[in-house]
């Protein structure tokens, strides 16, 4: 495998296909199929789940079911909702709960 191309994507990054057939999934180390893929970027009005890590608790995000509006760089938020909110994480919705919260689930045990 290209070395360079497996750099590209990181284990849990979220990607599609590049024909953008399939719905988005979390890459895998051990995927030798990627060349097929690219990152996942969420797309206007897509409909995403974000959140922000509480500052006081770190253990306890609360994501929020919304629309993606536009990347948004400062004071620490990377995305903005179609309703004005600004949020850190962003992943796409894919018909389950969001993966933040089995992984506090998975930390907390």
């Amino acid at each position: 495998m290209n070395k360079e191309l497996i750099k590209k994507f990181k284990e849990g990054d979220w990607v599609i296909r590049k024909d953008e057939t399939t719905q988005p999934e979390k890459w895998r180390k051990y995927s030798d199929n990627y060349k097929l893929f690219k990152l996942w970027k969420p797309k206007k009005g897509e409909w995403c789940w974000f959140w922000n890590y509480p500052f006081l608790d770190l253990s306890k995000p609360t994501p929020v079911f919304g629309q993606f509006n536009e990347y948004f760089k400062g004071f620490g938020f990377d995305f903005k909702t179609v309703e004005d909110e600004y949020y850190k994480y962003c992943e796409p919705f894919i018909g389950k709960l969001p993966t933040v919260l089995e992984e506090t689930k998975r930390r907390s045990k």
